[in-house]
């Protein structure tokens, strides 16, 4: 599953022209070259894949130090593993 994971990543982001080749779970998420405008792409895409909508609270660019945190809370989502209130 966190390869899936993975992998939706790469396709999102090479679908919005984001030049990410070989993408991991242990690379620092800055690597990834994110705006906040590509980064709300990616959300989106991911939302609509997986069927669930991220907390106000993973919607902060700037939370993710590693891509493993990102693919985390995606995992999380998708197993319905929130800490919603």
């Amino acid at each position: 599953m966190i390869e899936d994971i993975v992998r939706e990543i790469q396709q999102i982001l090479s679908a919005n022209k984001c030049q990410v080749e070989g993408i991991s779970v242990d690379m620092p998420f800055a690597d990834l070259g994110l705006t906040s405008i590509t980064f709300i792409q990616l959300l989106i895409a991911i939302e609509n894949k997986y069927g669930f909508e991220f907390q106000d609270s993973d919607l902060i660019l700037n939370n993710y130090h590693w891509v493993r945190d990102f693919v985390d809370v995606i995992y999380k989502n998708i197993k319905g593993e929130t800490n919603e209130n």
